[in-house]
């Protein structure tokens, strides 16, 4: 194993951050064991207690003076000697099932004369009940005075519209609340550097925003801790702590595992960043962001500081509502993005599907802004062996070799990096005068769609040399200090400006919108009609002039509709109401023949035969309908993995898609509203031994016995579940068909209805 894998940085990283000229090995650092340090923060004691009966097993060396009792004579005694049975019995109910939550529990050593009263953390870890002392503040923590200041901030937080006005809110008020002379927020770049992108500072301190700190002051191991562990406080950074008794956990030879630990002690090479940088106390809290450590709130002191356990759970909980913050400010901004490249995207959709299906593709690269919707300066999109590109790409004979070299990442979700070269290696060439690449695979066979960025060259403040992090100083080598007056300017070239979670997402958006559309086409023109049976010789001919003699009079139909109404001020509600319904009933039939038209394509376009995982088909469907979802107030039920089966993707996830939202629709009145996906052994009409089918099963308003085979024919007259199923439901059954498998219904009124199909 290399030394970069060990230590979990890029190559670039490790360029960036190894001393030059030194014996210094930083990837000692990232190393560190930082759980594994067997030493405590000496302002408490800490006791190992080993169940069923909590004998002390593991004790801190400091015991003495912090308990009154050293930590021989408390090795193998139960702790219940120590505090008495029923403290004893309070600590042990304490301990959460949960290793990363830590419980709170106040302790009286009413036979040992420590002059003070303590307060004791408690949590599992290896096995064991892990019990940290600490002095309870001279004037306690009252959670009723911190509440008002707490409750205000998060108020302002609330209102707060951009992640950099939220952060600075949040670091003014925790610097408020805690009296840290300096409070940062850091925003990380993935695993690499952080940026301070908020501060606020005591007088005298130097300022550090727009600064970024290299990614080897806060190690691999470093970050893994901070998602465990929402609060890390050090009380002084000159403090030698307390040795754990013994060394190794008997029968183990490794150290308690001190990850879930208040008092655990961190590294040398962190207390020494400190000391360079003018600290003597300091505490982080973690910001995470969907199971990511999205960055961290520092808080700094010239002085030595400890704060109580109640005060770190205020500080933790302020901590996580900041996280679930981000989380919302974030995704307002990606959805109000997203709610605007929907407008456009149907917009440049539409236009380019007027077109007709050959020209499709070429029609919509050739849209500019398809490019403006992302901040991109070209386009490629390949759709079903056909290429379409404009503006800045790279040598089109190249690109499908590039495209192999990058990772594979599942249809309709996007991938993207700033950093092409980079991330091509030996073949950068590959990637021409393109610095950034945006792409979402529509397809499993090779379609997608790319957007590319040029180069942006910028200038990167960095708070120490990131290629010499390391001195020889008159104490021997050492971290260098970081600061603003350290100041190290990068101009950082072959890049171009990252891509946002907004731009990833209105990405996915664009798949959405071009998946009934631009797949539909190319396969339709891909198939030229080659399995065309005389059967279909009429539905066909009765397709084409739905869609091109008949399609064009409704819309006349529903625009001079639309125009009496809003032209015509003396219409009574009688007359409006009329209108309303003329344009309804000519809207209903143009979606008809839309259904008409794809039926009948159903019978001539190729299936293309895959391995096919439903799990992957029913989480694109769940996003795809998400807002339904929750604006009908329906839960989507998964109570069990569907796995994989060989069939067109396409085509069955639109089998699902018309079944879901078709549940979706008709869902009952009240609540509880559930659709539920699985499957199960099923009989289908007419046969006798039951088949593996997939389910499709709802609570809402079932359908009637004469119209559960009725609303599978072609035409028909209105079912109990209204006509907007019914064409739905035709082209699922045909697709279904077309796989060699059926598709049926059970349902009783009243009682919701079961879609099975089984291929």
């Amino acid at each position: 194993m290399t030394d970069e894998t060990q230590s979990g940085l890029s190559a670039r990283e490790m360029a960036a951050e190894y001393a030059t000229g030194t014996v210094f090995d930083i990837t000692e650092c990232a190393r560190e064991s930082i759980h594994l340090l067997g030493s405590v923060q000496s302002h408490g004691a800490l006791l190992a207690l080993a169940e069923p009966d909590l004998t002390i097993t593991v004790a801190s060396a400091n015991t003495a003076a912090v308990l009154g009792v050293a930590p021989d004579v408390l090795l193998s005694l139960p702790v219940a000697d120590i505090l008495g049975a029923e403290q004893a019995r309070q600590l042990h109910e304490a301990a959460s099932d949960d290793d990363s939550v830590a419980a709170i529990v106040p302790v009286q050593l009413e036979q040992r004369k420590t002059g003070y009263q303590l307060e004791a953390s408690v949590h599992r870890s290896d096995g064991l009940v892990i019990c940290e002392f600490e002095r309870s503040a001279d004037q306690p923590f009252r959670f009723s005075s911190f509440y008002p200041a707490a409750r205000r901030a998060l108020l302002q937080l609330e209102g707060t519209r951009t992640v950099t006005g939220l952060a600075q809110a949040a670091v003014r008020q925790v610097r408020a609340f805690t009296g840290y002379d300096r409070v940062v927020a850091y925003r990380f770049d993935g695993d690499g550097p952080g940026e301070v992108i908020a501060e606020d500072v005591a007088p005298g301190w130097e300022p550090w925003l727009g600064l970024w700190f290299p990614a080897i002051d806060v190690p691999p191991q470093a970050r893994r801790l901070y998602l465990q562990n929402w609060i890390r406080v050090i009380a002084d950074v000159n403090d030698r702590g307390a040795m754990l008794i013994p060394p190794q956990r008997p029968g183990t030879q490794r150290p308690l595992d001190l990850s879930g630990s208040a008092l655990r002690t961190v590294s040398s090479y962190h207390l020494e960043y400190l000391r360079n940088i003018g600290v003597r106390g300091s505490m982080s809290l973690s910001l995470i962001q969907d199971g990511r450590l999205w960055g961290l709130i520092a808080c700094h002191s010239g002085t030595p500081r400890r704060l109580s356990a109640d005060q770190r759970a205020a500080c933790e909980m302020f901590g996580i509502a900041l996280s679930l913050q981000l989380n919302a400010v974030e995704d307002r901004q990606r959805a109000a993005g997203e709610a605007e490249a929907r407008r456009v995207l149907q917009q440049m959709v539409d236009a380019a599907d007027a077109v007709g299906p050959e020209r499709f593709g070429e029609h919509l690269v050739a849209d500019a802004r398809l490019c403006d919707l992302v901040g991109a300066d070209g386009v490629y999109a390949r759709f079903g062996g056909a290429w379409h590109a404009s503006g800045l790409i790279p040598d089109l004979s190249e690109l499908p070799t590039l495209l192999t070299h990058l990772p594979s990442e599942p249809v309709g979700r996007a991938w993207s990096t700033h950093r092409l070269s980079e991330e091509l290696g030996e073949p950068a060439h590959l990637a021409g005068d393109c610095a950034g690449l945006l792409l979402v695979p529509l397809s499993s066979t090779g379609d997608v769609l790319a957007w590319f960025r040029g180069e942006v060259a910028r200038t990167v403040r960095w708070a120490a040399d990131p290629e010499r992090p390391v001195v020889t100083g008159s104490r021997g080598q050492r971290l260098t200090p970081r600061g603003s007056s350290s100041v190290w300017q990068e101009t950082v070239s072959g890049q171009c400006l990252p891509w946002s979670g907004e731009e990833r997402g209105i990405a996915e958006e664009t798949y959405r919108a071009l998946y009934n559309v631009a797949v539909r086409h190319s396969t339709t023109l891909r198939a030229a009609n080659a399995e065309l049976a005389p059967s279909d010789d009429e539905l066909e001919a009765l397709a084409r002039a739905a869609s091109h003699d008949l399609k064009e009079p409704l819309r006349g139909i529903i625009d001079y509709a639309s125009l009496i109404k809003r032209d015509s001020a003396e219409l009574d509600d009688a007359a409006r109401k009329h209108l309303d319904t003329i344009r309804r009933l000519a809207s209903r039939m143009d979606d008809l023949l839309d259904s008409l038209l794809e039926y009948s394509r159903l019978g001539r376009a190729d299936l293309r035969m895959t391995s096919v995982s439903m799990d992957d088909v029913l989480d694109d469907i769940e996003e795809i309908l998400g807002a339904r979802f929750a604006s009908a107030d329906v839960q989507l039920r998964r109570p069990m993995r569907l796995g994989a089966v060989s069939g067109d993707r396409i085509r069955l996830q639109e089998v699902l898609v018309n079944l879901v939202s078709n549940a979706v629709k008709y869902a009952r009145a009240d609540p509880p509203r559930w659709v539920e996906v699985g499957y199960e052994e099923a009989v289908p009409p007419d046969a006798e031994q039951p088949l593996r089918a997939f389910y499709v099963r709802d609570n809402g308003i079932g359908i009637q016995a004469e119209q559960q085979e009725a609303i599978f024919r072609r035409v028909q007259p209105p079912s109990a579940r209204g006509d907007g199923a019914r064409a739905g439901l035709t082209i699922s059954r045909r697709i279904v068909e077309r796989h060699g498998g059926q598709l049926w219904v059970r349902s009783a009124p009243g009682h919701g209805a079961t879609f099975y199909f089984a291929l």
